[in-house]
């Protein structure tokens, strides 16, 4: 069974979908561990709840002044942390690694993104997909699990699910259908990474 490491900065609602698939016997992994770069998470108490180790490491308070030393140290902290994980899991990890840090991995690291290849990189890409769709600029929009790579929501495809704007009249109705599509992608992704 392989073990997955998620790393989160927030909800938690993708960490929330994943345990419940492996519960339900529609994945066959573990989730071994969950890091966030913040306390106070909802995502860190539903680990908990699920007696899954929890790990912060707080950005702000590492001891590094620089910014390039302080990308490192959190960096050395994650791999020391994850080395042993057969896949490295971000669901709404909100910092971007260094290249030499994802070539020191010994396993995949994915990242679920809620936007098409190349579109909408960073944060709320759900909401500027939906502004960008009110001023009649974008028809279509989607969600990805791609490799990471030292780019912004940038690297190869593992998988893709996309979504006609149109048929959604209101910014929740449109986050509830993106909601969908980030469980079924990232059930497609996990189920290509953890077979046996």
């Amino acid at each position: 069974m392989k073990s997955i490491a998620v790393l989160v900065s927030g909800y938690g609602s993708n960490l929330e979908f994943v345990l419940e698939a492996i519960q339900s016997g529609k994945l066959n992994a573990k989730v071994s561990m969950v890091l966030a770069d913040r306390y106070g998470t909802r995502a860190l108490k539903i680990a908990q709840h699920h007696a899954i180790p929890t790990y912060v490491i707080d950005y702000n308070a590492l001891q590094s002044n620089e910014g390039g030393a302080k990308r490192r140290e959190l960096e050395d902290r994650i791999h020391s942390l994850v080395m042993k994980q057969d896949v490295l899991l971000c669901l709404g990890w909100m910092r971007i690694f260094s290249s030499e840090f994802l070539s020191k991995l010994k396993c995949p690291a994915l990242n679920l993104h809620p936007a098409l290849p190349g579109e909408l990189p960073g944060m709320n890409a759900i909401k500027r997909a939906w502004a960008k769709h009110q001023k009649g600029i974008l028809k279509k929009s989607g969600v990805m699990i791609h490799h990471m790579t030292s780019e912004l929501d940038r690297g190869e495809i593992v998988c893709l699910r996309r979504i006609n704007l149109s048929h959604y009249e209101s910014l929740q109705e449109f986050e509830k259908a993106m909601k969908v599509l980030e469980h079924e992608c990232t059930l497609d992704a996990l189920q290509q990474m953890c077979h046996d």
